[in-house]
């Protein structure tokens, strides 16, 4: 029960909706579905699953099947929610898997025309999905009320967004001189914006997070939290880099699987998968 307790705890924030008709709502957990959809469907075509669409949809529906027999009735680990918004987990979930089919259909257009696009995207996608996982389970709350919102906290939102964005693509210009030294430089980067930042913020706006009771500074009476979030400020170019390497090997799969380009152009396709290597390395 302590369990399933601390479940239910930790995944309110995402049962915040944020748009309702008599018919169906848009909760923060559409957001998860639209971005698994997404991912989903990139790693099925770098896996080089035959069908990757069908196959996702296969997934999508087992998931919700799953939910409902052995999470709602069994466990009641997840608020109860109407089938007709557990069709609408599968609808936004096919949406994501859409969206990655197009991108990747069109690729090959957009890397000819913007050799930056990819690092781009790639660099927004990998930020998004570190602030939305870490903002919204750390709980974020400001002293200051106007830098609130429910469920997930968009001010700390953007400000890591951005941070992280930023980040990725400084390592992705210093890459050339190697892995090693670009990292070590954007960390260096990092670390100086980051306590000039809290400092302005801190002393200047009297901005600073209050979520947790317990929360210490980090130094110099800035950088409020628990140790976790400590280490995620002081490692968080080293995490995020890591996942970007991660989604980048991913992507370069995926562009490589004939079913991600229409099999009458094989040659574009070579040509694509060369030149994202080219703007990778």
């Amino acid at each position: 029960m302590n369990t399933i307790t601390t479940i239910l705890k930790e995944t309110d924030w995402l049962y915040t909706r944020l748009f309702e008709t008599d018919f169906f709502f848009i909760d923060l957990w559409s957001v998860v579905n639209l971005w698994s959809g997404f991912s989903l469907f990139i790693l099925l075509c770098a896996l080089k699953v035959k069908r990757p669409y069908l196959i996702l949809l296969l997934i999508l529906i087992a998931f919700e099947i799953i939910e409902i027999l052995v999470l709602h009735f069994a466990l009641s680990i997840f608020r109860t929610e109407t089938f007709k918004n557990e069709g609408t987990h599968i609808y936004i979930g096919m949406a994501g898997g859409l969206l990655a089919l197009l991108l990747l259909r069109i690729s090959g257009k957009h890397l000819q025309s913007h050799r930056n696009t990819t690092e781009i995207l790639l660099a927004s996608y990998t930020s998004f999905t570190y602030a939305f996982v870490w903002v919204g389970f750390y709980g974020y709350r400001y002293n200051l009320p106007e830098c609130n919102s429910n469920g997930i906290n968009y001010t700390a939102f953007i400000f890591w967004f951005l941070g992280l964005t930023g980040i990725l693509l400084v390592f992705s210009l210093l890459k050339k001189r190697g892995i090693f030294r670009a990292l070590f430089i954007t960390w260096g980067l990092y670390l100086v914006s980051l306590f000039s930042i809290e400092y302005y913020f801190y002393y200047h706006v009297g901005l600073h997070e209050n979520s947790k009771p317990q929360a210490k500074a980090l130094f110099f009476g800035i950088i409020h939290g628990l140790p976790v979030l400590h280490i995620v400020y002081l490692f968080a170019p080293l995490i995020i880099i890591i996942f970007y390497l991660f989604f980048r090997h991913v992507l370069l799969k995926a562009l490589a699987e004939p079913g991600s380009q229409p099999k009458t152009q094989p040659n574009n396709l070579r040509g694509v998968q060369s030149l994202v290597k080219s703007v990778f390395r």
